[in-house]
């Protein structure tokens, strides 16, 4: 019995822990960020512009790789992906958020071509 309720802990503790680090991707994003760098070998843009996400699930991009562009964005937020919607076009998006950078990548094994970039939180 002793056993199987340090084994259910662990699990529990698991659980816990991966759900609240998931659900600070959304809540996290949320405001506008510069962009401070921008890699890929495809396309090349300036490391210039601005992204916005807003709480209703509004994205606006000025600049920088998407364009300027309104949209829409969701989370996968078990995979910290971030989906961003432009006129039914969708693309999905690793990120990362810490300290006020975010960072978006294309997923590994996506055919999407291979872009890096990273953003610097606008504190108001």
């Amino acid at each position: 019995m002793k056993k199987h309720s340090i084994i259910l802990f662990f699990l529990l503790l698991g659980f816990g822990t991966h759900t609240v680090n998931a659900q600070d991707l959304l809540g996290d994003l949320y405001g506008s960020w510069n962009m401070t760098k921008y890699e890929s070998r495809i396309k090349t843009q300036l490391a210039t512009g601005k992204v916005t996400f807003e709480s209703d699930g509004g994205f606006l991009s000025e600049g920088v790789y998407f364009g300027t562009v309104k949209g829409l964005f969701s989370t996968n937020e078990t995979r910290s992906i971030v989906i961003i919607d432009i006129e039914g076009v969708k693309s999905e998006w690793t990120a990362s958020v810490k300290k006020g950078v975010l960072r978006l990548r294309t997923p590994s094994g996506t055919r999407q071509p291979k872009v890096y970039m990273m953003f610097k939180k606008i504190v108001v």
